[in-house]
């Protein structure tokens, strides 16, 4: 089974280099090793074989790598300023409306990540494997009549960081994958601490979510 983790540049950082990953993950026992399995084509960075052993890694980059994925992260509040340009894509849209609605975007929230499958038995067997793996949100397995599939609710507390997001998204994804199902995007409760964000919908979800 794929494992999933997250590398965090040091706030000093702008990148690293990709066969420093490796050794620093302890997928290589040292260094010579992680470049060999560069040049060797045994590693992927965002799904492209590189070859380039001192190939600068930023963070969003994901590396591939005998059957582990790495995504690469910036320390939380290093990049405060650039983080709130929001990028311009599903995620970036959904946390600008948040940022636009009000919402601190620096504290925590519950944030519901939806995983969606064809077969009841699939979606059955993914939450089993997800609660064995002791993941630390809250799950909740339905049947969603809108879309006519079974679907997973997992439920985070994490700060709402365009990284973060994309890393857990990601990661979810690919768990999803084993078991016949995907990722169908993510969104917050209409109440948080206060807070008023999505109107009379229960979830505000990008828009490839049917929430």
């Amino acid at each position: 089974m794929a494992t999933f983790t997250e590398f965090y540049l040091r706030a000093d950082e702008e990148f690293i280099e990709l066969y420093k990953i490796l050794k620093a993950e302890g997928l290589t026992q040292d260094g010579a090793q992680a470049k060999i399995a560069v040049a060797d084509g045994l590693v992927k960075v965002n799904g492209e074989v590189e070859t380039r052993k001192r190939k600068k890694i930023y963070a969003g980059d994901r590396i591939e790598f005998a059957g582990s994925s790495i995504q690469v992260l910036a320390v939380a509040g290093a990049v405060e300023e650039s983080s709130m340009q929001f990028p311009d894509d599903d995620n970036g849209q959904m946390l600008k409306a948040m940022a636009d609605a009000g919402m601190d975007l620096s504290q925590s929230l519950d944030i519901d990540f939806f995983l969606v499958f064809e077969d009841r038995r699939d979606a059955e067997s993914a939450l089993e494997d997800l609660t064995a793996n002791d993941e630390s949100g809250e799950l909740e397995l339905q049947f969603n009549e809108e879309v006519e599939k079974w679907e997973i609710i997992a439920t985070f507390n994490m700060v709402p960081e365009y990284n973060a997001i994309l890393a857990k998204e990601t990661a979810l994804n690919s768990f999803a994958a084993e078991f016949d199902g995907m990722t169908d995007g993510w969104g917050v409760m209409q109440h948080q601490e206060g807070d008023e964000f999505a109107g009379d919908d229960e979830h505000e979800c990008d828009e490839h979510c049917h929430h």
